[in-house]
């Protein structure tokens, strides 16, 4: 579980830099809020029955992708 999600930070944290550079920190901060609370899905139901952590992979996975579109929206703007 630990590592599964230090895996994704690289996903994570790139594209949350840049869009809270260039979209500015409240919409970073929201895509991060979004990440969080699908890995905190993800974890509840890895530990109930691994076949149940679908929901919060594809939350987090929205959200990384959230966050990338953000990056290049904002990129485009400038």
């Amino acid at each position: 579980m630990q590592a599964n999600t230090l895996e994704q930070l690289p996903l994570v944290l790139a594209p949350l830099w840049l869009c809270a550079y260039y979209l500015g920190d409240t919409w970073a901060a929201a895509g991060a809020l979004l990440w969080c609370l699908g890995r905190i899905l993800y974890a509840l139901g890895y530990y109930r029955d691994p076949s149940k952590r679908e929901a919060g992979f594809i939350i987090g996975m929205l959200a990384c992708g959230a966050l990338v579109a953000g990056s290049v929206f904002g990129l485009l703007l400038q």
